[in-house]
């Protein structure tokens, strides 16, 4: 399993690399990963260890109780050695995953990633000082038919989509850093990102008024797009980011 995109191969691994946000994305591979068939785990720990096992089991069997639930808490502070309440749980349920590539916001709802809305500078600044690269997600609204979202990084508004609309956002560490424009305009000439449901890549559609008309232009598998003065498209090679 990993914990915070350290691979864990040692019980002191899991303490080391701790939390109760990183640990909820990766329970099921806690499930997987984690028990005496494939780490050492010491005589004194092997309680701890079945019993957040059981309490694991019974949320992905939808048998969990809050007596259940409250138990295998307490043999993971044990276990992780770190102090975790019913209420950190609560709050780690709602944390997004992201090593998804696709966001599902909710419908007519409000996501709020978890972040700092940032300018593209101080984004890379960022993610150079984590050691990272910023990671492209695509958020869209989950389900189909008309419906709404409100995309916020940090508490502050980045987006608001609809219907058939999506926005690219990048993260680093788990920290959501800014999002992209999903539309541009070259003069009067807009263009902008139509949304595939459940497909990374987006359509990039462009609208050209030729005097006598609207002439559409679609380009596919594109995430992210710049308009330089003399702007031609040609290919993938001008989607930069």
């Amino acid at each position: 399993m990993k914990l915070n995109n350290t691979i864990i191969l040692t019980l002191d691994d899991f303490r080391r690399h701790f939390n109760i946000n990183a640990f909820w994305i990766s329970h099921r591979h806690f499930l997987r990963d984690m028990d005496k068939e494939k780490i050492l785990v010491p005589e004194e720990d092997e309680d701890d260890l079945d019993g957040v096992r059981k309490w694991l089991e019974a949320e992905e069997g939808g048998t969990v109780t809050d007596g259940i639930r409250e138990k295998g808490i307490g043999h993971l502070s044990l276990l992780a050695r770190h102090d975790v309440t019913v209420d950190d749980l609560r709050k780690a349920m709602g944390v997004i995953d992201s090593t998804t590539d696709i966001i599902y916001a909710p419908q007519d709802g409000t996501l709020n990633l978890p972040g700092e809305k940032m300018k593209k500078a101080d984004a890379v600044a960022y993610a150079q000082k984590a050691q990272m690269k910023e990671r492209l997600h695509k958020i869209e609204i989950e389900g189909e038919g008309k419906r709404t979202a409100i995309i916020m990084i940090g508490g502050e508004e980045v987006s608001k989509l609809k219907n058939d609309e999506c926005v690219y956002v990048t993260e680093a560490n788990g920290y959501y850093l800014r999002a992209l424009s999903s539309i541009k305009y070259h003069g009067s000439t807009p263009y902008y990102l139509k949304n595939i449901h459940g497909v990374f890549e987006s359509t990039l559609v462009v609208e050209q008024n030729t005097g006598n008309g609207f002439k559409t232009e679609e380009y596919d598998n594109v995430t992210h797009f710049r308009i330089s003065p003399d702007f031609k498209i040609s290919g993938n090679k001008y989607f930069v980011l």
